[in-house]
């Protein structure tokens, strides 16, 4: 694929004239909801309201084969949006993230791409997912480019507790490469990927990363996320979201850092399921309720979408439904559970009820995290 020559890459006055104060990436961030670039999740983030826009701030994972419509999500979503090329094993054949991935001429393919999405939307910022197999020396040339074109720069770290140390030591080699005063736009991503407990900040590589931020870095953005959402359920079950637990506490523990909130939003792109052309899937819908517990319904044989006004009357039915005007997806499964005629269809497939999850969950965790702030320090929410 061969980019255009463009003027995209030269800074603009308001990187010219950055003041070093708040990223504004994150001005008046609540919340970071992670997801890949597939249409399920790109339509969820389309269908909010500029209410909702307002307060979060998204990572995107590029990826698949289609440029043309990573580049119209792009120019349609108006508001601030992190990008990073997918790593995922989920991924891995993708024709995007593998060329975005390529560490050729200190990755010149990923610069002047990301470059040329910054035209369809100047409030992207880039992502730079930092894998201690890769080459400092590279990741440094770029991160140093990145900074110099754009407003904001991501640097994202997966840690685990086989990996944490030659983690930190390659985010500690390329922090080092800048003045302190010079990393005022340079966002930490803390990504723990898959938990299966909110028992996460006494674990070793947790542990380790408090240090080497008390330690080594001035105060300064840290986006925490994970998952905590199961891979495969079955039938009808409730699973709580573990992942605000964990990260009120690190938040709470380290308050010389300001923290904001990320998960992948009722996601879980690191579980990989072997999937052939022909499976086809049970119909399946999951709900955040009002408790910070996803209920998850499958039922019926697959294929049988009429199976979802069932399960949109059972959404209804839970203790923790916001209501009906809560949001688009509320509304869409209000309007599922009144058709009475399945042969008139309207009741939707797996990838539109996979928007409606998505969408409904991002809401509810800011209606969450809003009523937590009003609510204040004196309550506990959690």
């Amino acid at each position: 694929m061969t980019l255009k020559k463009n003027k995209s890459c030269e800074p603009d006055a308001a990187l010219k004239n950055r003041s070093g104060g708040e990223i504004e990436m994150l001005n008046g961030k609540i919340y970071v909801p992670c997801l890949r670039s597939g249409a399920s999740e790109t339509n969820a983030l389309l269908a909010l309201g500029e209410e909702h826009k307002t307060l979060i701030s998204p990572l995107i994972f590029l990826m698949g084969n289609d440029w043309e419509k990573v580049s119209n999500f792009i120019s349609n979503y108006k508001y601030p949006l992190w990008v990073d090329s997918s790593t995922f094993k989920l991924d891995e054949e993708g024709i995007i993230n593998n060329q975005l991935n390529d560490s050729s001429n200190n990755y010149t393919f990923k610069f002047e791409k990301y470059c040329e999405l910054r035209l369809l939307n100047e409030n992207l910022s880039p992502v730079l997912t930092l894998n201690p197999a890769d080459k400092p020396r590279e990741l440094i040339q770029l991160v140093k480019k990145f900074k110099a074109n754009f407003n904001d720069v991501g640097l994202r770290i997966t840690l685990t507790i086989e990996n944490h140390k030659d983690s930190l030591n390659l985010l500690d080699k390329i922090l080092l490469s800048f003045e302190s005063n010079d990393m005022a736009n340079i966002t930490i991503f803390l990504d723990l990927g898959k938990i299966n407990s909110a028992d996460q900040n006494e674990k070793e590589h947790v542990i380790a990363f408090v240090s080497y931020i008390q330690n080594n870095l001035s105060p300064k953005n840290i986006i925490t996320i994970s998952t905590s959402y199961p891979a495969k359920p079955e039938g009808a079950i409730y699973q709580e979201c573990h992942d605000l637990i964990w990260q009120e506490i690190l938040r709470e523990k380290v308050d010389t850092h300001n923290f904001i909130y990320g998960d992948y939003a009722a996601t879980s792109p690191s579980d990989v399921i072997q999937v052939s052309k022909f499976m086809r899937p049970r119909p399946a819908a999951t709900y955040l309720t009002d408790g910070l517990s996803w209920y998850i319904e499958s039922q019926g044989k697959v294929q049988e979408y009429g199976k979802f006004v069932d399960i949109a009357k059972n959404i209804l039915s839970l203790d923790g439904y916001h209501g009906d005007d809560f949001c688009w997806s509320n509304t869409e499964i209000r309007r599922i559970s009144n058709i009475t005629d399945l042969t008139k269809k309207g009741y939707g497939g797996q990838q539109q009820w996979n928007e409606y999850k998505i969408h409904q969950h991002i809401c509810a965790i800011l209606h969450s995290k809003t009523n937590q702030e009003t609510i204040g320090e004196t309550e506990e929410v959690w």
